[in-house]
């Protein structure tokens, strides 16, 4: 093999592999414009042990405790007045030290 056709194969790979590059930075840019909704693993969240109010509307998790939880809770935080409705839920943080994520099912009116 020449030379040349060495030349070659590498600048055939080189843009082969810049095509993939610029795919995964368009991959990336959408998968970040997608809402945070679409992101969360909505099964996962249903499974968590959430511990219902005394009052029977609602309840909480101490999310520290479950590492399931964790995307929930960072979603929350990022989220406009620290709020979220997901999945037929309204979510927030509470507690002294934020430790706690409540939910409370969505009314339908």
């Amino acid at each position: 093999m020449s030379s040349e056709e060495v030349s070659n194969i590498i600048s055939k790979i080189r843009e082969i592999l810049q095509t993939a590059l610029d795919n995964l930075n368009k991959i990336e840019q959408n998968y970040r414009g997608l809402p945070i909704e679409v992101k969360l693993d909505i099964a996962k969240i249903e499974a968590l042990p959430f511990v219902p109010y005394k009052s029977g509307i609602g309840s909480w998790l101490l999310w520290e405790k479950n590492s399931d939880a964790r995307p929930l809770r960072d979603a929350v935080e990022k989220a406009p007045g620290r709020t979220l409705d997901i999945g037929g839920f309204h979510y927030k943080i509470g507690g002294d030290r934020s430790q706690f994520l409540s939910r409370f099912p969505i009314s339908k009116k």
